[in-house]
């Protein structure tokens, strides 16, 4: 059964461990726009020890970097081959812009040609990392209703709503990367630290939430709550009260809303 990756991406569905065309896509087309996570080349020497390995894209500007892209990107399958997807790094605005090398059909399978952080250009092969000659259809960025990602003051990103949100409303439903709990070790001392989510019956792994799931701010007066659903490796986002139009949208990070327990950073007023 097709399953909608996320919100961001009505377009995109997630079958087992791949990402298809939930509509017929033309050449040139916008796939996402998706925020990443970088990762400083020391610290992927450690990261690329775990699975989350299998999902990291060469970044920055001599592309020995990594970086975790949060739509579906990071579940494309690589095809060294003939991809179906080309991508382009926009280092500013830190995001990985994914759009169709060709035209697809519906349920078709969507590839890259994944490039590995370290690995040298391929003069006359667009798509990993470089714009290809190609691309000629206008980009259609696919956005949430719901959510913008802004600067949020003192904190970086922040996930901030573009309408109203309701009571109770689901905000979002995030898929993940899931890391086990031998792994955790490798990813403790690196950014990744800033953005797991405990996972399993004792909270004994973590997970990378994909969509806008890792990039929601803490604080101890949330007007949002998550919730972890290891069954089906998603985590849900739902409104506590009603969230204005530009209001950032917070979350407490000790997943109980009245929990005001230490964190591992200091916490804003």
């Amino acid at each position: 059964m097709l399953e909608q990756l996320t919100e961001l991406l009505p377009h995109l569905l997630c079958r087992g461990n791949g990402v298809f065309a939930g509509w017929k896509i033309y050449k040139g087309e916008a796939l996402e726009s998706s925020p990443v996570i970088p990762i400083p080349e020391k610290e992927w020497r450690r990261v690329s020890l775990t699975v989350l390995r299998f999902y990291g894209y060469a970044w920055g500007e001599g592309r020995k970097d990594a970086a975790l892209a949060l739509g579906g990107g990071s579940l494309f399958c690589h095809s060294a081959g003939d991809p179906s997807a080309h991508y382009l790094n926009d280092l500013k605005s830190m995001v990985t812009e994914f759009y169709a090398a060709r035209d697809m059909e519906q349920g078709e399978e969507i590839t890259v040609c994944r490039r590995q952080p370290g690995q040298p250009d391929q003069p006359g092969q667009p798509g990993p990392g470089v714009e290809s000659p190609e691309r000629s259809c206008p980009n259609r960025r696919q956005e949430t209703k719901l959510l913008v990602l802004q600067s949020s003051p003192g904190k970086g990103r922040g996930v901030y709503a573009r309408s109203p949100i309701a009571p109770g409303e689901q905000i979002e439903r995030a898929r993940v990367l899931f890391v086990p709990a031998g792994e955790w070790n490798y990813i403790k001392d690196t950014v990744l630290s800033n953005y797991w989510f405990s996972f399993g019956p004792t909270s004994e792994h973590v997970a990378i939430a994909l969509g806008y799931g890792s990039l929601y701010n803490h604080t101890y007066k949330p007007n949002a709550i998550y919730e972890v659903k290891e069954n089906e490796m998603t985590v849900i986002f739902k409104a506590l009260r009603k969230i204005e139009p530009g209001e950032e949208i917070l979350i407490n990070y000790n997943r109980d809303p009245g929990d005001r327990a230490p964190l591992w950073f200091d916490v804003l007023p």
